[in-house]
């Protein structure tokens, strides 16, 4: 198809497939550089202190917020079977975790982060290590406790992971 395309137009397209190997080639590129990121402020900086409550209508408080969201999607096969006149059942298929935080940045603004990659359903670097280290390097120097509160879906796995990094049960909108 992308030949025809070509050859019809006179422009080269990229079917999905190479979209596919150029994102996967770019993810795999930064996620070494991320690797020793995350072990390089893990070393120097402490994961700061955690307020366990924070007053969300307060408004001269100021809040750090982060947004999370665990997507868990059935995988998808290489090729589609054919399904049976009698509906029998298909086999079920493994489950592909895409975790996506957006984190407040000091400065303001706000950064994405996801977990590093080796390889396609490979983590080199986890997000929760990924969160952790970009919390402390931003905000590991400060001496009061982190208002920090998250926005999120509510999935078991957004929770266990914030009190994995934070130690405690945070603020959840």
């Amino acid at each position: 198809m992308a030949r025809l395309i070509e050859r019809t137009t006179g422009q080269k397209r990229l079917s999905d497939q190479k979209i596919w190997e150029i994102v996967l080639e770019k993810a795999i590129g930064v996620s070494q550089p991320l690797q020793e990121e995350v072990k390089m402020v893990s070393e120097m900086h402490p994961m700061p202190e955690v307020h366990v409550a924070v007053d969300i209508y307060d408004p001269h408080q100021r809040e750090v917020l982060r947004f999370d969201e665990a997507i868990h999607v059935k995988e998808q096969q290489p090729t589609r079977e054919k399904i049976s006149s009698r509906g029998e059942p298909s086999t079920p298929g493994s489950r592909v975790s895409t975790d996506v935080i957006m984190l407040e940045k000091a400065g303001g603004g706000c950064q994405y982060l996801t977990a590093g990659i080796k390889a396609p359903g490979e983590d080199i670097v986890p997000v929760a290590d990924v969160l952790r280290a970009k919390i402390s390097a931003a905000y590991g120097g400060t001496e009061v406790p982190l208002k920090l509160v998250a926005i999120t879906a509510g999935a078991k796995a957004i929770r266990a992971r914030l009190v994995a990094i934070c130690g405690v049960a945070i603020t959840l909108i």
